[in-house]
């Protein structure tokens, strides 16, 4: 990040103004530093505020509705819901006290007419519904809301201030030449006091617009100010009067063509190459469309550096990764020259490919070591997945959409990162432009659109769109071997079906679909079908069936070592363990999945190991931690916008469960409790997950005279984990530490088994699976 130059003044009288108004709006022409002076705001009132939110709204297409989830999304809160997101959102703020909200770039959803558009529509709701939200705006126009208070952004100041005084210290300088001395300084130019003179004339010719600077400071590697100030006056010529802020707009655009004319042309090629992006991009991106024009990859990453050397071009470093991103005036100017080259369907074509293959890729590729790369790779690039997508519909290739479209939602990225709502529409998009005549692609989408309604609670919307899936299959003569739609039945018997003998079909539909998958070598899929299959026969088949899914879903994710995959075989074996085994073993699956699921960042999983804690705790006897259990799962499942209610099958056991807890506790208490647990956060959970306890075992003797700890890594030798795997397992004992309690194991076995011959890992684990369920109910019991 640069450094903030001046604005003393403005930020005062903003942060005062924000004192009494609860809608202020930054205004100026493109270029004038609005986007510096919010983000600036928004660091300083973060302590008078419980929280502040700056939302970046330039991505955003006018003809979007997007507006209310693309907020909801800066505040963390996903977007899996069916209710609309202004209604979220507002339930969502209505929780978190007093709230700054930061927009930037508002301008081009103000509608055609006054207070008409997304942005003015949504805020008249928000201020009305919430009396502590403020808002503070940037827009080149007024955005016609009642209440607005208009904060005018003017250039910096060029006055002459005190030269004197400015040859002893550059502060005294005025604003704008205090930037250009800043901007010189860090290409490796110094601008000596007695060149002030000549940098305020030069500030004077660029308006003291703090991007016109920006772009003139990098061009002092190879120009002095004298010759810089001489070609801005031969640009100024052509310069027509009008307002202050048309001449401020035509003063950047001024700016923006002379930066281009003084680029070396390919770097020019690249500048309009990178408009074409929508959020961001990565090196691979670029140098996939680069090749398009021709520009050879080893080229990319040079041209790349020359333009972010030349103020152009915005690097962002998360993690490992490098992103890369154009202001947006200069990405809009990007676009410009795009479309003069007459290049625009090339570039965008190019475009288009790169992300239907990395869509294609996430989705064949998931399922491994790197699934959870690949996840947050597609969520990041999803604003690209979607223009490539808008691109793909308006040139009429239908089928491409609908490929791009299933491609991602098979990449699990948008349940991952719980942006469910976002595949449904461009699921809905792609099917709606797409001819209704039957094809594979088609099937394909309504398959999976169905099955997204399905996993949401949504059935109203689910089957009409199985029916559609079901009609298209018979006309192709696949109804009973095409896998989206067999995956897609299955859950419609699971979640939907109340005759308890036709939802056990669905286990068998899973398994269908799961070798359908197999055979056509979709080995993400197949997993999928496997996993659905294990979580049903869980809720309706027998324990040895559930068993039996279990430990295969376990089996293939570990081979796979694919964490996500790992996260989820262990949720289902928690939940097979509670309905059909032992809770207290119910108990440590779950604690080790909401550990995975936290360290992978999945947004969706973690509501739902709350949940089934909450079920764990009720069957434990543990009725208090149980209800305080459920309300964090409940405060998870509003933040996820999962919804239980169309799910029957879960919805049969959490109601069988509160019931229970209600009528151990009362319904105060456990109302009390709930509202607890909904305010904790996660790594409370996971305090309240290992506290809890179950009835005691009375007058039974533990097996061997193992303590619980040793007993538990008994259970775990017996799984043939390593020291090390239990070491993690059990919170973080180092090796060594298990090595102690194996060996510990092993001396115990031995007295109490002479005759056995115990001296290896392989007699703990026989010794273990011959032990009752009782016998592990002991061993398991608190002291």
């Amino acid at each position: 990040m640069t450094t903030f130059i001046g604005r003393r003044m403005l930020l005062e009288a903003t942060m005062q103004l924000l004192g009494t108004m609860r809608l202020v709006t930054l205004t100026g022409a493109g270029g004038v530093g609005k986007t510096r002076l919010l983000e600036r705001l928004a660091a300083d009132l973060a302590g008078g505020f419980d929280e502040v939110v700056l939302v970046a709204l330039a991505g955003l297409k006018a003809t979007e509705d997007r507006l209310a989830s693309t907020i909801a999304e800066a505040l963390g809160l996903p977007n899996n819901s069916p209710t609309p997101a202004a209604a979220r959102l507002i339930e969502a703020l209505s929780t978190r006290g007093k709230v700054l909200l930061a927009l930037d770039n508002c301008e081009h959803l103000l509608g055609s007419e006054p207070g008409a558009g997304q942005v003015p529509r949504l805020l008249r709701h928000l201020l009305a519904a919430l009396p502590r939200l403020q808002v503070v705006a940037t827009s080149r126009e007024n955005l016609g809301v009642l209440g607005e208070h208009i904060v005018p952004v003017p250039p910096l100041s060029v006055a002459n201030n005190d030269l004197a005084c400015a040859e002893e210290c550059s502060c005294c300088a005025p604003e704008a030449v205090q930037l250009l001395v800043d901007r010189a300084r860090a290409v490796g130019v110094e601008i000596p006091a007695a060149d002030y003179p000549v940098a305020i004339e030069l500030c004077e010719a660029l308006d003291g617009i703090p991007l016109n600077i920006e772009l003139a400071a990098v061009q002092l590697e190879t120009m002095t100010l004298h010759e810089m100030l001489a070609q801005r006056r031969a640009l100024l010529d052509t310069l027509v009067g009008g307002d202050a802020r048309q001449e401020q707009h035509r003063s950047v655009r001024a700016t923006l063509d002379w930066s281009y004319g003084l680029l070396a042309e390919p770097l020019r090629r690249m500048w309009a190459l990178l408009s074409v992006f929508a959020g961001g991009f990565d090196l691979d991106a670029v140098a996939a469309v680069a090749e398009s024009r021709g520009i050879d990859r080893t080229e990319v990453r040079s041209l790349l550096t020359r333009l972010k050397r030349k103020s152009l071009l915005v690097v962002d470093r998360r993690g490992a990764s490098t992103r890369f991103r154009l202001l947006e005036t200069i990405r809009l100017y990007g676009e410009e020259l795009v479309e003069a080259s007459g290049e625009s369907t090339t570039l965008r074509s190019a475009h288009a490919h790169y992300f239907l293959s990395l869509t294609e890729q996430a989705a064949e590729r998931w399922l491994g070591p790197d699934e959870v790369v690949w996840m947050q790779r597609v969520r990041t690039e999803l604003p690209n997945i979607r223009a490539a997508q808008e691109f793909v519909l308006a040139a009429g290739h239908t089928r491409s959409a609908l490929r791009l479209t299933v491609n991602t939602g098979r990449s699990r990225a948008l349940v991952f990162a719980g942006r469910i709502n976002d595949g449904r529409d461009m699921m809905a998009a792609a099917l709606d432009e797409s001819p209704e005549t039957p094809t594979v692609d088609r099937l394909s989408g309504l398959s999976l659109a169905a099955w997204l309604a399905f996993i949401q609670g949504s059935q109203a919307v689910a089957l009409p769109l199985l029916e559609q899936a079901e009609d298209g299959a018979r006309a192709l003569g696949c109804q009973d071997t095409f896998p989206p739609l067999l995956y897609a039945r299955a859950t419609r018997l699971w979640l939907i079906e109340e005759d308890p003998a036709l939802a056990l079909g669905a286990v068998e539909g899973y398994g269908k679909a799961e070798r359908a998958f197999l055979a056509a070598g979709c080995e993400g899929d197949a997993f999928m079908a496997l996993m659905f299959g294990a979580m049903s026969a869980a809720f309706v088949a027998d324990g040895d069936t559930a068993f039996a899914w279990c430990r295969r879903l376990l089996a293939t994710a570990e081979k796979a070592k694919a964490e996500w995959s790992v996260s989820w075989a262990l949720w289902t074996s928690a939940l097979t363990e509670l309905l059909h085994g032992d809770p207290r073993e119910a108990l440590v699956l779950a604690r080790r999945t909401l550990r995975a699921q936290l360290a992978i960042g999945d947004t969706w999983g973690p509501a739902w190991t709350k949940w089934l804690l909450f079920l764990v705790a009720v069957e434990l006897g543990d009725y208090e931690r149980g209800a305080q259990l459920m309300g964090a799962a409940t405060a998870a499942r509003k933040l996820t916008n999962a919804s239980i209610f169309g799910l029957l099958p879960w919805l049969r056991v959490q109601q069988r469960a509160e019931n229970k807890a209600r009528g151990e506790l009362g319904d105060e208490e456990f109302d009390i409790s709930a509202a607890l647990g909904e305010r904790l956060a996660a790594d409370g959970v996971m305090a309240l997950a290992s506290e809890l306890r179950g009835r005691p075992m009375v007058n039974v003797r533990r097996p061997a005279e193992l303590s619980r700890k040793e007993f538990v890594v008994a259970s775990l030798v017996a799984r043939d984990m390593s020291n090390r795997e239990i070491g993690e397992a059990l919170e973080g004992l180092s090796h060594r530490t298990v090595e102690v309690h194996v060996s510990n194991i092993i001396r115990k076995l031995v007295a109490e088994h002479p005759d056995r011959g115990v001296k290896r890992r392989q007699h703990i684990r026989d010794w273990f699976l011959g032990l009752s369920a009782d016998e592990i109910a002991a061993g398991l019991a608190e002291a």
